[in-house]
């Protein structure tokens, strides 16, 4: 095997830098599509009214480079009411209509689903239909009377589910009658994506221009799709904790939720004091300037479970209206609320947010065992990347709390960290030489960096590594030592690559006086492109691959 060498020489600062509801009471339809009916009147089917609904009414920071109302549901609408009024987080009708839903889709939406095979015309995921007065012969469901419900009646005489398949237990039974009694409140066809983008639009649609740029969304709606659904008061609950862990405030930072069923909601990024940007960046002429990268947007770097957004209707009309003015640094119509509440209690991500909140303010509340320079590698975890076939996954390559990040179809590398002789190390003295090996499947660009145990990022440059030819990186340090600043504990060494030449990240840092650095390094290259649906315009990062080594430096 043939072997390239790359040389780098030591100097103390080489290669660094290279490159809430508080509105009155308000009522709309919202379908599928993102459309927005502005009377419930206009929608093409309406139910009785008197359905009870939940609401839905530094220290030097410097850098480098709801009312009760009428639902209207038709097959693909929902109703979204708007009101402050109720105590915060009270348990939504919603639960217990998700809780029937669950119910109905086990037994009944297999010949109950509405296409070409069904071996009915209904469609018990269709609430609309459900709860429908135009029906000659009795209601499928008729609100607050289980009794003179056709389902309930279908249900408990045993001719459904027919035949020999297996029949609702009691306890599904009861789910059904408690949804019915309680007024068989909405639910959705699915709980999927576009169900989330409808309900995030009609909020935001609802919004004034200045507001819209602080809101920011979280959801559990997956949750409730899950057979059988997740314990969504308890998800409700801790991510509640969660925001309030790192918001400016002791006091409750959350407001209800966006949606009938209580699985999305809003914060305003000013309560919760995440709007500040407390980075700066070096651009290419060695100006010092401020960067536009928000607290929140720290999370967004993390964030796993990402997608560029799809085009249809209701994306498109959120684009123009809030996610292209409002520029993150990844373009997420919405962050899981269980990811949050998750990355914020298991990593030091909690203990970075409250230092950059207040300035180097000590983190209040429990504070993380592990500060980030003293992570080990199995903290940090491998990302699962879902491959997906019609959207463009937004990998996490920039997170600053997580380990490799591989990609369909890209390219497969390895980096092994050895000493002079070329024998794997773990941990080498700090005048002891140290090399890398770099060995990709295809011929690649490589960018590397360097993180210090104190936070702070260094910069390579980028470099190619050609197919099955090993690349040798010799670090040499002042005094022939390692090229690692002498700085004793854990160094993290992380090499990005791609098939197609890159540009380069930036390094943001905040200095936190007497605390580690908080850096990050950054690279921009999930833009929104022009028509949602492509890949984004300059560069598509969906099979760049990064990859990490540890060294640790001993006395």
């Amino acid at each position: 095997m043939s072997s390239t060498r790359v040389l780098f020489l030591t100097r103390s600062h080489a290669l660094r830098g290279n490159a809430a509801f508080d509105a009155p009471a308000s009522r709309m339809v919202v379908t599928s599509d993102g459309s927005v009916l502005e009377r419930p009147e206009d929608a093409t089917r309406s139910v009785e009214d008197g359905i009870p609904t939940q609401s839905v009414g530094t220290r030097g920071c410097f850098a480098r480079s709801v009312e009760r109302s009428q639902i209207v549901h038709g097959l693909l609408a929902i109703v979204v009411l708007l009101s402050a009024n109720l105590p915060l987080f009270a348990q939504p009708a919603g639960d217990v209509a998700i809780k029937a839903r669950a119910v109905l889709k086990k037994h009944c939406a297999e010949c109950h689903d509405g296409q070409v095979a069904s071996r009915s015309s209904l469609v018990v995921l269709d609430h609309a239909q459900l709860v429908s007065k135009d029906r000659k012969l009795p209601p499928f469901v008729k609100p607050k009377v289980p009794n003179a419900s056709q389902i309930v009646e279908f249900i408990e005489d045993g001719s459904m589910p027919p035949g020999n398949r297996p029949k609702l237990k009691p306890d599904e039974v009861s789910a059904v009658r408690a949804w019915i009694e309680e007024g068989a409140s909405a639910y959705p066809h699915r709980f999927d994506d576009a169900f989330a983008h409808a309900m995030i639009l009609a909020d935001i649609e609802t919004a004034n221009m200045a507001d819209r740029k602080s809101y920011r969304y979280f959801s559990l709606h997956h949750l409730a799709e899950e057979s059988p659904p997740a314990d969504l008061p308890k998800a409700r609950e801790a991510f509640r904790l969660a925001v309030n862990g790192i918001a400016r405030k002791e006091g409750e930072a959350l407001k209800q939720p966006v949606d009938p069923t209580g699985t999305i909601f809003r914060v305003d990024l000013r309560e919760v004091g995440w709007d500040a940007k407390p980075f700066r960046v070096l651009d290419r002429d060695q100006k010092n300037l401020p960067s536009p990268l928000t607290i929140f947007d720290l999370l967004l770097l993390e964030y796993p479970h990402a997608e560029m957004p799809p085009d249809t209707d209701a994306t498109t009309k959120l684009a123009k209206l809030w996610l292209r003015p409002i520029e993150q640094i990844r373009p997420v119509i919405f962050v899981q609320a269980d990811w949050f509440a998750t990355a914020v209690t298991g990593t030091p991500l909690k203990n970075d947010i409250n230092q950059l909140r207040a300035f180097g303010a000590k983190a209040r509340g429990a504070v993380p065992t592990k500060l980030g320079s003293e992570l080990r590698p199995e903290d940090l975890p491998n990302i699962p990347i879902r491959h997906l076939t019609k959207s463009i996954p937004i990998n996490p390559l920039d997170a600053f709390y997580a380990n490799d990040v591989d990609a369909k179809d890209g390219p497969k590398i390895s980096i092994k960290i050895t000493d002079a002789n070329g024998k794997a190390a773990a941990k080498l003295s700090k005048d002891e030489p140290m090399q890398m090996e770099i060995l990709s499947d295809q011929t690649v660009w490589i960018e590397l960096i360097q993180i210090r145990p104190n936070g702070y990022i260094l910069n390579y440059g980028d470099f190619r590594v050609d197919k099955d030819v090993e690349k040798k990186v010799v670090f040499v340090g002042m005094k022939g030592g390692l090229k690692l600043g002498d700085h004793l504990g854990k160094h993290r060494f992380i090499v990005f690559a791609a098939a197609d030449k890159f540009a380069a990240g930036e390094i943001l840092e905040c200095e936190m006086g007497d605390d580690p650095d908080i850096d990050r390094y950054v690279h921009r290259f999930y833009e929104l492109p022009r028509k949602l649906g492509d890949p984004p315009p300059q560069f598509n990062p969906s099979k760049m691959v990064r990859k990490t080594a540890f060294v640790e430096v001993l006395k």
